[in-house]
């Protein structure tokens, strides 16, 4: 008989840090609670944005058919492909979380976040896709379900793109994009204590529902 549990499903972004994730994921993974990292496998210069998507919605699917719950969490520029392919399955997933990721273009992006839209154009066909084709279609519902966590400035990823209107938008008084990493290991617990007792209970404070 299978083994119930709720499987986080976690979809890096473009830096390299597998060693980072190995660790984190051992150190978080309990006996009912499993971390599982995505790798959608971003390449310079590549244009194909659908099958990271699809990669995504497969490992949903296939760790669903196992009875796992299952949510999941973009980092960075895994962000907006988490975020489709919770509204593809939004029936399947429980919840979303991204973390620095850049979700709109219609703001002036720094000049080294242009920079990686050049080198990775399936990045910003993703965010694109994500800001012109999901977000208008996300429920008030799904969006109850999205935690986004920003820090207060990013050098790389403008903050008021990482925010969607009527999520639960969280801001943690950290700078700079090198954030994700100390959110990961030091504040990790806002993303459990939402993923487990969503806002019935959250204990460090009232996720805040409008941008701050």
């Amino acid at each position: 008989m299978l083994s119930t549990m709720h499987i986080l499903l976690l979809v890096p972004g473009l830096g390299n840090y597998d060693r980072i994730l190995k660790f984190w994921t051992k150190v978080f993974t309990k006996d009912d609670f499993k971390i599982i990292v995505c790798n959608v496998d971003w390449k310079k210069g590549e244009r194909n944005f659908e099958d990271k998507i699809n990669i995504v919605e497969n490992r949903i699917v296939e760790l669903v058919s196992k009875k796992h719950e299952v949510s999941v969490m973009g980092l960075s520029a895994g962000g907006s492909i988490a975020l489709a392919a919770f509204h593809a399955l939004n029936k399947k997933v429980r919840f979303a979380v991204t973390v620095c990721s850049c979700l709109k273009l219609n703001y002036d992006n720094t000049k080294r976040e242009k920079e990686i839209f050049e080198l990775f154009p399936s990045y910003r066909k993703a965010v694109q896709f994500f800001e012109n084709t999901v977000l208008p279609e996300l429920t008030l519902e799904e969006k109850k379900r999205i935690l986004t966590i920003r820090p207060i400035f990013d050098e790389i990823v403008p903050v008021q793109t990482m925010i969607i209107e009527g999520a639960n938008n969280f801001r943690l008084f950290l700078a700079r994009h090198i954030s994700l990493y100390i959110i990961l290991f030091f504040f990790s617990s806002y993303i459990f204590k939402f993923i487990n007792s969503h806002l019935s209970s959250f204990p460090y404070g009232e996720l805040r529902r409008k941008p701050i």
